[in-house]
């Protein structure tokens, strides 16, 4: 009730037909818009792009990207969203309005982004599928023309040791080669003389073969989706802007201001060979295709992002703000032991700098030390050397194994339920709290098959708990907020026991590394007896 409060000024009448609309079966669509939004594409194709801008379209009809939840902390947004994930229409139909409403204004705020970094990432994969395609053939086609060339290299062969024979006369030799070589293969090696190869050894010219495939998708792609970029990527912004708009416009010829300083050199001899021969559909051709390469080449390095994406999102979105930093600034300082100033941080930096290059000047002057100069003046790095066992350390390995119990994963993860209950703290996502003994089995093995990364096919033919039981579980108790507090129940555990003190503080405890608590005189309860059910 008290998140329904929080967001009920956003339920006006029209937002509430929207999200019980989400619930219903979509005569169009043969499906909710809850199932249609929640299954993305299986593969880049341009049809699956296409498929997911019209999502976008959707989300963004009804105001979905213009959802403010800031009133609800982000982990309940992420939450009641998992929840909505999870959850069918009938299911979320029959829920009251007070809990349906949250979960699915809170879904449909992330469905929002989500969809939109889905849409950048599938032109990203489409993209480069038919780069990395282009590529295979280019590899292919130079290794038929080094195969031309060494069949070139054997007709020489044959052609100087006629003519470098000092006993053939000047007026015989090529009656010699005629002859001897034969016409036909003089003839064929004259007409597969190689054409010397662009910069790219014509890598964007089979990128082009594949022009339609790329046009089946970018337009819709570029229409829907806005770019921007640093300074750097001023150029490509703009070129990004000319081709949208030539895209809505329907235009077929690139304006003589488009810019093209941002095309890689590798490239720029197609364009200016194109203009130079007055073909102005190759020029289109190759200058969208750069456009397209270089939006995908600026979205992996963070030159180029997307407003509202939380993938793509602006690189120094992830940084303090400078009012935070203002408040930060001071204690992080003392912290890392820097001073708060600019000046005398660099001057402090210039200072250990000098002091590491005096350092490796020493080194690099004595030659014997792991970083030298070879006879080119190339710095070498040797591998560093492995520090000495002390002596007594496997005797004492030994040992420790010894008295160590050697128990199933499954035993110990039973005898630590019994002792802080981290099951308890395992709950299910809509807060039902009933369970019977069964499903804590199952929830022990779902834990143990995603520790173990033995996967729930593997755990479901060791244990007899079907495949099913085990992917409902893992799906609606394994989330990363029970998984946090079910370690946090382990860890407060161990850190009361007398071995802690000797160990540390049980910070690196996990729901499997249950090994680091007393190992003297331990011992288990009587519930170890029933573990041979979901035993290893």
């Amino acid at each position: 009730m008290e998140t329904f409060a929080k967001v009920v000024h956003l339920l006006t009448p029209q937002r509430c037909a929207q999200l019980d609309s989400m619930c219903v079966v979509d005569s169009a669509l043969g499906a909710t818009r809850l199932h249609w939004l929640s299954h993305g594409a299986t593969t880049p194709s341009p049809a699956a792009v296409k498929a997911e801008v019209d999502k976008l379209a959707y989300v963004r009809s009804i105001n979905a990207h213009t959802l403010d939840l800031s009133m609800l902390p982000m982990e309940r947004q992420r939450f009641l969203a998992m929840i909505g994930q999870r959850s069918s229409g009938r299911a979320l139909s029959r829920r009251d309005p007070e809990r349906r409403y949250p979960i699915l204004l809170s879904l449909l705020c992330q469905t929002a982004v989500d969809v939109l970094d889905e849409v950048v990432s599938l032109f990203d994969q489409a993209i480069s599928g038919r780069e990395s395609l282009a590529r295979h053939r280019l590899q292919e086609r130079l290794a038929q023309r080094a195969r031309t060339l060494e069949d070139g290299v054997e007709l020489l062969s044959e052609i100087l040791s006629v003519v470098a024979d000092p006993d053939v006369a000047d007026e015989d030799v090529g009656r010699r080669l005629r002859t001897a070589i034969g016409m036909d293969k003089l003839q064929a090696a004259h007409a597969a003389k190689a054409v010397p190869l662009p910069r790219d050894h014509g890598h964007l010219e089979l990128v082009n073969a594949s022009f339609n495939y790329v046009r089946g998708f970018a337009p819709a792609v570029l229409n829907a989706v806005d770019f921007a970029g640093g300074v750097d990527a001023g150029e490509l912004i703009e070129a990004v802007s000319v081709l949208k708009e030539l895209y809505t416009t329907g235009a077929r010829l690139v304006p003589a201001s488009a810019p093209t300083r941002f095309v890689p050199t590798r490239w720029m001899g197609y364009l200016n060979t194109a203009a130079r021969d007055g073909d102005t559909t190759r020029f289109r051709h190759y200058w969208e295709l750069c456009v397209l390469l270089e939006l995908r080449d600026g979205l992996r390095s963070g030159d180029v992002w997307v407003p509202g994406s939380r993938r793509y999102a602006n690189p120094s979105s992830y940084l303090l703000a400078p009012d935070e930093w203002a408040v930060e600034r001071t204690d992080f300082c003392r912290l890392v032991n820097k001073p708060t100033a600019a000046r005398h941080a660099m001057g402090q930096l210039r200072d250990e700098l000098n002091d590491a290059v005096s350092g490796l000047e020493a080194v690099l002057d004595d030659g014997s030390g792991p970083v030298r100069l070879d006879d080119d003046s190339n710095l070498i790095i040797g591998r560093l050397s492995a520090e000495d066992k002390p002596d007594g350390l496997d005797a004492l390995r030994d040992v420790l194994i010894d008295v160590m119990p050697h128990l199933a994963v499954s035993a110990v993860m039973v005898e630590m339920d019994a002792r802080c209950k981290f099951s308890a703290v395992l709950t299910h996502a809509s807060g039902k709290t009933s369970r019977s003994d069964e499903l804590t089995t199952n929830l022990f093995a779902a834990v143990i098959a995603q520790a173990c990364n033995i996967g729930l096919a593997a755990m479901s033919d060791a244990t007899g708990i079907s495949y099913d039981k085990l992917a409902w579980t893992t799906e609606w108790y394994l989330r990363e907020d029970t998984l946090r507090a079910a370690n946090t129940a382990v860890v407060n555990y161990q850190y009361q026991l007398r071995f802690a003190s000797l160990w540390g503080d049980g910070s690196g405890v996990t729901l499997v590394n249950f090994a680091l608590f007393d190992l003297v005189g331990l011992q288990f309860s009587p519930r170890i007896k029933d573990i041979g059910k979901i035993s290893l």
